[in-house]
């Protein structure tokens, strides 16, 4: 048995990857923990909860999880309709996430700081592949150290927008006047943007929403 496959796989981050690689394991009997930055799952869909999905119910859950739920009393949503981040969470994520073979390995409120291979700095390469990863968390009880046989990183980009422009270099723009990484909620922020001149910039699916 190689040296660290006794260890649990960390997945980072609960939202809907996150959750569906937890399904994933569980269907395939793996040990896992799951930490979650926020103080709830999906944390960071419910910062576009308002938004309409671009995509019906049948591609938002995943087999694993779809198998699990159905051992339950879970009244799966139709699978031609579209959901909202509400819903997503409230119809899917939540039940999802209170299995019981899930909600035992969850925990809220943990930030992984840094993973690396354990004892090895990055020119070392004897036994690398069979060395457990570390990874240093901040957690509600301080600043922890946990070995992990394998690392799913499904932390999302939400927090790590691109730049205004294609170059990748942060204008001034963005660093000296409020610049919203989000989809605008035409309820809440109308107060916000009220009599403002605002730009929007991108034209994908995420502007085109806001606009």
């Amino acid at each position: 048995m190689p040296y660290g496959s006794s260890h649990p796989i960390v997945i980072i981050g609960a939202g809907p990857i996150g959750l569906a690689a937890a399904s994933q394991l569980v269907v395939e009997g793996q040990s896992f923990l799951l930490f979650e930055r926020g103080p709830s799952i999906a944390h960071q869909v419910k910062q576009w909860e308002h938004v309409r999905m671009f995509s019906t119910w049948q591609y938002n859950i995943s087999d694993a999880a779809r198998h699990l739920l159905e051992l339950t009393d879970w009244s799966a949503p139709t699978d031609d309709a579209v959901p909202t981040g509400t819903e997503l969470i409230n119809q899917y994520l939540a039940p999802l996430a209170a299995l019981p073979e899930i909600a035992p390995f969850l925990h809220f409120q943990h930030e992984i700081l840094s993973i690396s291979r354990a004892g090895l700095d990055k020119m070392t390469n004897a036994s690398r592949e069979v060395t457990p990863f570390e990874l240093v968390m901040d957690t509600p009880n301080g600043r922890k150290h946990i070995l992990a046989r394998a690392v799913i990183d499904a932390s999302g980009v939400l927090r790590r927008p691109n730049p205004a422009i294609s170059s990748g270099h942060r204008v001034e723009i963005e660093q000296n006047l409020p610049v919203r990484y989000s989809i605008v909620d035409g309820k809440r922020d109308t107060v916000v943007f009220a009599n403002q001149s605002v730009a929007v910039i991108g034209s994908g699916h995420s502007a085109l929403n806001s606009l």
